[in-house]
């Protein structure tokens, strides 16, 4: 999903979805939408044995430097700290 998608979908200014999201939760669209993205993968990296890079993929991560960036920001371990972690 992405902000022009919902913009769509609402018929909202893609600002004005931005301005209202962020009075409503406390965090911006996008925060929530990776938020959202990093626990579905968090949970199938406990649960499945495909790689960190399908797994980036499957939660909507094309570019897999960014995902681990943005793995590590919310959770303080990257991916595959947090696979080894689990493995233990």
């Amino acid at each position: 999903i992405s902000l022009d998608t919902l913009s769509e979908k609402l018929h909202l200014a893609p600002q004005y979805i931005c301005q209202l999201f962020k009075q409503n939760t406390g965090q911006t669209v996008v925060e929530y939408i990776n938020a959202e993205r990093i626990s579905v993968a968090r949970h199938r990296i406990l649960t499945e044995d495909a790689t960190l890079y399908e797994i980036a993929e499957s939660c909507g991560f094309s570019n897999y430097n960014y995902f681990s960036n943005v793995f590590k920001r919310l959770t303080g371990i990257s991916p595959a700290a947090y696979r080894k972690q689990v493995e233990k």
